[in-house]
């Protein structure tokens, strides 16, 4: 069930999950595990319980994501790695060069809602342009590398990959 104004204590789940979340990731850059980011920073283990407290996001669902119980929004995880200090391409692990439109509003942690109102279009027609069904656009490829802090040639081979994609794949 998607919504567009989730409680961020709860354990929400899109019915378009991001693919690419990694929860062994989550777990040890939670815990400063050696090789992780936090480990590198020098910054602390923090437990599930500070972690929800800092970010809303209940225990629970950060103990069901951890656990492979549950998937985050990415809204969500999206908190939870701002407050760990790391770059959420390191718990969303999809290379660069298979990134889909889907993929970065994923990894900037946005709703499609949020991001057409952004653009100051519908959501059915930024979902058409996220599944390669329309075509993006000058000025909105560029809104979008903006929105999403990449190049208008990440967004472009992006939505080249969602529109050249076979039929019947996701995009």
């Amino acid at each position: 069930m998607t919504r567009r104004d989730p409680d961020p204590g709860r354990a929400a789940v899109s019915r378009s999950v991001g693919r690419g979340f990694d929860p062994d990731r989550l777990r040890r850059e939670r815990l400063a595990e050696e090789g992780t980011l936090r480990h590198a920073a020098g910054l602390p283990e923090i437990e599930i319980a500070d972690l929800a407290r800092l970010t809303g996001v209940s225990p629970t669902a950060i103990y069901n994501w951890e656990s492979r119980l549950r998937a985050p929004h990415a809204t969500l995880l999206k908190a939870v790695a701002d407050e760990l200090n790391v770059p959420m391409d390191v718990l969303v692990v999809v290379a660069p060069e298979k990134r889909t439109l889907a993929d970065l509003r994923w990894l900037a942690g946005m709703f499609q809602t949020g991001v057409a109102t952004q653009l100051g279009i519908t959501t059915q027609t930024y979902g058409r342009i996220e599944r390669g069904n329309r075509a993006i656009g000058k000025d909105l490829a560029i809104a979008l590398a903006k929105l999403y802090d990449v190049e208008v040639d990440v967004i472009d081979a992006a939505w080249q990959r969602a529109h050249r994609r076979p039929a019947g794949a996701k995009a």
